[in-house]
């Protein structure tokens, strides 16, 4: 049933750099601003910005698969059903990385550990808390003791994975400054309707947005504190976007149309290799792990051979792109 990759894959002159993709759920286009998210807009002055980015999908089950594995989230059933081991995984640990995998919620609902971590062993499934907030900050302490811990001077690369929940719950601690108002004391979802009021719901979100920043800021302090930052490649997206009745069609979140406001999420690069610069051409969920494969690990595969993305940086005029999920 699946042939995957199209051909066996080869590497060569890896770069050994650090790799670390930052998620966040529901993280819609254009909520990476310096009021909303100033740490992350503070890195993306010295970074790679895609500014019509979307995803392969407006659902966490496909934004992720489609993130990870570079192709069609209409695979999803087949490749979770045989459990087929995603090639940059294989990849990555053929070439000794040192892996830290950190998801907000369990990995079995949706079953990621069945498709794009199922070639990873003694995987960590959940995280402590009883709300997104309480479950971000849980990961995130987390990660500090891993990077606490790794030592630079072994000359093993790691990979990292966060993803971060609380904009998808619009969470944040009760102690949190709240910086965008008049905000929502708690969500009424049965309330959402054509004649919502969305500014108090949007500025909720908003502010569970600018708590997840001030964690992805200790972060990055963090790997420059410890001078890592440099020898990183720091990838920070969503794996899909938010509505909030932005069309009038009586849309509320995600899963439920395919506008760029659920479909539509910020990517940021960090990589010191390349000069800071902002691109307007489309690039997909699905050309992140091909351009990582090619320009850090050294594959020499074309693209083709385990996916259907280009590089983010060849700008060439794209016609069409397939976004949807296995439903």
């Amino acid at each position: 049933m699946i042939n995957y990759p199209l051909k066996p894959i080869l590497s060569e002159n890896s770069q050994k750099k650090n790799i670390i993709f930052i998620v966040i759920d529901s993280w819609r286009f254009n909520c990476m601003t310096e009021n909303i998210t100033p740490h992350i807009f503070e890195l993306s002055i010295r970074s790679q910005v895609f500014q019509n980015h979307k995803s392969g999908s407006n659902m966490t089950t496909g934004g992720i698969f489609s993130l990870f594995y570079a192709i069609p989230a209409t695979y999803y059933d087949n490749f979770t059903g045989l459990q087929v081991s995603l090639v940059f995984f294989n990849e990555i640990l053929k070439q000794g990385y040192t892996l830290s995998i950190l998801s907000r919620s369990t990995l079995e609902n949706p079953p990621f550990n069945k498709n794009v971590f199922s070639g990873i062993k003694n995987l960590r499934l959940e995280s402590n808390g009883n709300s997104p907030s309480e479950r971000d900050k849980y990961i995130y302490n987390e990660w500090i003791k891993f990077i606490n811990g790794y030592d630079s001077k072994e000359n093993t690369p790691f990979f990292s994975f966060l993803f971060f929940d609380s904009a998808h719950g619009f969470d944040y601690p009760s102690d949190f400054p709240v910086k965008f108002k008049p905000t929502l004391d708690e969500v009424n979802y049965i309330a959402l309707n054509d004649d919502y009021n969305p500014i108090p719901f949007y500025n909720r979100y908003k502010n569970s947005l600018n708590y997840i920043d001030s964690l992805i800021g200790n972060i990055l302090k963090k790997l420059e504190e410890k001078m890592l930052l440099d020898s990183s490649i720091v990838v920070i997206s969503g794996d899909h976007g938010q509505e909030f009745n932005d069309n009038k069609k009586g849309y509320w979140q995600h899963g439920g149309n395919f506008s760029d406001y659920q479909i539509g999420t910020p990517l940021i690069v960090f990589d010191t290799s390349r000069p800071a610069k902002t691109y307007t051409h489309l690039t997909l969920h699905y050309d992140i792990i091909p351009t990582l494969m090619n320009t850090v690990l050294g594959v020499t595969n074309q693209y083709y051979d385990y996916s259907v993305g280009q590089n983010l940086y060849d700008c060439k005029n794209r016609k069409w792109f397939i976004c949807g999920y296995n439903q």
